[in-house]
């Protein structure tokens, strides 16, 4: 299952893929065409094979060289055939040779996507792929911080999310104090959401203390914004924990009483967001005869 982190920076990456531009600017590293955008992520190499990686940048108009991003939080196996496959069929589709940009905090992810998409055939063939590894560590955390970009924080608060050291503390008021200077507000949202969902448990009780309390972050107007946002924020995040526990919870009730779950009935148990609405079809599901008779009024 993706981790929170993957998600949020693979959101982000599909609904502001500059952001990428962005990081390479920053860091000094060869940068890609600004007319490339988001484009359907299936690459189809043969049926029934379709590799799907996390973000695929490309020009629709041209044939400039596409990007392929991975989010990659651990050791992947698959990846070998797959970023093969994917690399070769857009070469044949698109007529031109892109990067694979793979994005990690990890030391030992970085050494091994360097190395996975190598393989050859018994005669001596050698089929290599080395991507483009971005590995985000502490070195490279002023230059996302300088506050020209203020967006890049999400990519510091990514290289600390799971630390508690005193660093990782100056790291996050840093950015707090970046994301409160963003004139944007829907920018605003975005990145205090981005933040507060990758946040590991001891950041987040951080967080938590420091809003909480004006001594730690003086009540300026855009401060008592962002303690509001991130507020709203975990309430959310909290109904959604509890909605997904509802929805296994029903899953398996159902299953156990031998009833069979289509693909369209899982989909539905899994898109509602209403813990109470999930805790009534349980109740219904103790006598329900049909699984009509769960969702009957809904």
């Amino acid at each position: 299952m993706a981790s929170a982190i993957h998600e949020t920076m693979t959101a982000l990456l599909q609904q502001r893929p500059a952001l990428l531009r962005e990081l390479l600017v920053a860091l000094g590293r060869p940068v890609f065409s600004d007319a490339l955008r988001v484009v359907d992520s299936s690459v189809r190499v043969a049926n029934p094979i379709e590799v799907r990686p996390d973000v695929l940048l490309a020009d629709p108009a041209n044939r400039d060289p596409w990007v392929m991003i991975e989010v990659q939080m651990q050791p992947d196996p698959d990846k070998r055939r797959r970023w093969l496959s994917a690399a070769g069929a857009l070469v044949a589709s698109r007529g031109v040779e892109g990067d694979l940009v793979v994005l990690t905090t990890q030391p030992r992810v970085a050494k091994w996507a360097e190395s996975i998409a190598h393989t050859g055939g018994p005669l001596g063939s050698r089929f290599l792929l080395i991507p483009s590894v971005i590995l985000l560590q502490e070195s490279m955390l002023d230059a996302l911080l300088t506050g020209t970009q203020p967006e890049l924080a999400v990519f510091a608060i990514w290289a600390v999310a799971h630390r508690k050291d005193a660093k990782a503390r100056l790291v996050l008021r840093r950015c707090l104090g970046l994301i409160e200077e963003v004139a944007d507000a829907l920018l605003r949202r975005v990145l205090v959401q981005a933040m507060v969902s990758m946040l590991g448990d001891a950041m987040a009780a951080v967080l938590r203390r420091w809003m909480m309390n004006p001594e730690a972050i003086p009540e300026t107007p855009k401060a008592r914004e962002l303690r509001l946002l991130y507020e709203a924020f975990v309430e959310r995040m909290e109904a959604r924990g509890e909605a997904r526990g509802e929805a296994r919870a029903l899953r398996v009730f159902l299953e156990s009483r031998g009833f069979l779950l289509t693909d369209s009935v899982r989909s539905r148990i899994l898109a509602c967001s209403d813990p109470a609405v999930l805790a009534r079809w349980i109740g219904r599901a103790a006598s329900a005869t049909e699984l009509s008779d769960v969702f009957t009024d809904e």
